[in-house]
């Protein structure tokens, strides 16, 4: 009876495991042992054999111990509580970091010093003619970065609203189709690529899930590729690494472009804000033009920096 509840008790955990993962790279130790229990009782094991078994899981590093947040309603505040992740999801985010660190100085910029600054004065002389106030400097340094930078992985870390794809991404959209890049645009949903498609003058734009689908990339490789990827914080781990491999395989330079204060990935992994952390080179829109009253602007800066009371 012992041996057949322990192959239970692996069959189960196997099972819950792959579930929150699914979703979740860092699960609360108490997540993991509630849901095998669920499953347990139906079996007769008892919980003192779930915890005994979790043990076992952390000792042979089939589950790596790390924290996590969670709200506890009781105390109306945050705890830092056990967590785990596990050795498969460790290995992903690896391997995802390592293209990263590969594709350091790995593209050569195409625009001379000139090139930049005339692109920007451009820019900023159209939109001063369409009526507005021309651009803003996280405008100015995010697309002065962009075209300069030599790395194949760049990220633009921008609050909604800023204007980064009537822009910086209108602007990158044009310059690099220019020079003979062919530039494909991605999003995670099918509305938003076709506002990212609009509102950067793309040809066309498609999901990130569409683009993986593709099976055969030989068919890009003739020509050098600029890939625009917006709703960047939504990307799973997963997705990211398989984005970055594909990458890899055509040496197209890619734009992630996106906001880790707004919703994260239904699947596991903060890929874009990790990426961040570990060196994606990165530049900031921060300045808000979409609110033109001035309540309703403060309102949304105090959304963004987490004070209900206050927005």
């Amino acid at each position: 009876y012992k041996d057949h509840s322990f192959e239970l008790l692996i069959e189960l955990s196997e099972k819950v495991i792959k579930a929150i993962t699914e979703r979740d790279a860092v699960f609360s130790k108490d997540q993991l042992i509630n849901q095998i229990n669920e499953q347990a009782v139906g079996y007769a094991i008892p919980p003192e054999a779930v915890d005994e078994h979790v043990k076992r899981l952390e000792s042979n590093e089939l589950l790596i111990k790390r924290q996590t947040k969670k709200y506890v309603s009781q105390f109306q505040k945050w705890q830092t509580v056990e967590a785990f992740t596990t050795p498969h999801v460790i290995e992903l985010e690896n391997k995802m970091l390592n293209f990263l660190e590969r594709g350091q100085n790995l593209i050569f910029n195409e625009f001379s010093a000139k090139e930049v600054e005339d692109i920007i004065y451009q820019a900023n002389n159209e939109s001063i003619n369409k009526g507005y106030d021309g651009w803003n400097s996280g405008q100015i340094t995010s697309t002065r970065g962009v075209l300069k930078s030599n790395n194949q992985f760049i990220g633009i870390q921008g609050f909604a609203g800023t204007a980064k794809t009537s822009t910086v991404l209108n602007t990158l959209s044009t310059v690099y189709q220019n020079k003979g890049y062919q530039v494909i645009g991605m999003a995670l949903s099918s509305s938003a690529c076709e506002s990212l498609k609009q509102g950067a003058g793309l040809d066309k734009a498609r999901t990130v899930a569409s683009h993986l689908l593709q099976s055969n990339f030989k068919t890009y490789m003739k020509q050098k590729q600029l890939w625009l990827v917006d709703e960047a914080s939504l990307i799973s781990t997963k997705d990211m690494t398989a984005l970055f491999t594909n990458a890899k395989n055509v040496n197209a330079k890619v734009i992630l472009v996106g906001d880790v204060k707004q919703l994260g990935s239904v699947e596991a992994g903060c890929a874009f804000k990790q990426l961040q952390e570990n060196g994606l080179q990165t530049f900031e829109l921060d300045e808000i033009v979409r609110q033109e009253n001035q309540y309703t602007l403060d309102a949304v800066y105090s959304s963004i920096t987490g004070d209900a009371k206050k927005a």
